[in-house]
């Protein structure tokens, strides 16, 4: 579960790599938007609230994920859950910034009942980066990071000017390594049999 603090929006994520995954968004809280999954063949979405949905057949990319530049799960997750479950971005774009990202351990911590290392994040070039460089990552006088110690996931991004929060990405709830079943990421089982397809109604 990830949620958004300062747009009020709230996701769930169940992913089984290297393709298979949901996602529920609810924005505002408690209003499920939107649902959307996808496996090896195929990805969908669907919207609740008018009873509509969309599948689309689709290719795989090609490759082994463990080979690949990154993880796939960048070209179908939403951009702030991917950021959090795989923060290399922030070394690695965007192409041509001036100065290294520097982070630095604070102290460790439990949460989630997971162990993790409170970090701060210092970025002085925001000028090479851009507002639409992060969206966890916000122009601030600086950053609190909760890092998951086991994997790296950010559990947290706190962006605070003059030691006031602005916004705040985090990780409510988090299980690893659990099996899911392939039917779970199928359209049909969250899909109403009144819904119409939004491409062909």
């Amino acid at each position: 579960m990830f949620s958004e603090g300062s747009i009020e929006s709230l996701w769930n994520a169940w992913i089984s790599r290297p393709h298979r995954r949901k996602i529920d968004h609810f924005q505002p809280l408690g209003s499920l938007a939107e649902i959307s999954g996808g496996d090896e063949k195929q990805y969908w979405y669907a919207f609740p609230g008018q009873k509509q949905y969309h599948i689309i057949e689709a290719q795989p990319p090609q490759g082994d994920e463990s080979s690949a530049p990154w993880p796939f799960f960048r070209t179908w997750l939403p951009p702030v859950i991917a950021e959090l479950l795989d923060p290399s971005f922030i070394w690695e774009e965007p192409e041509g910034y001036s100065s290294d990202p520097v982070i630095s351990p604070v102290r460790s911590t439990v949460l989630l009942g997971r162990d993790a290392i409170i970090a701060s994040l210092e970025v002085t070039d925001w000028m090479t980066r851009g507002v639409g460089w992060s969206e966890t990552i916000f122009p601030a006088d600086r950053y609190e990071l909760v890092i998951d110690k086991a994997t790296g996931i950010l559990i947290s991004v706190q962006c605070l000017v003059q030691s006031q929060r602005v916004s705040m990405c985090s990780v409510e709830s988090l299980s690893l390594d659990i099996a899911i079943r392939p039917e779970f990421f199928k359209a049909y089982n969250w899909v109403g049999s009144d819904w119409e397809d939004s491409q062909n109604p």
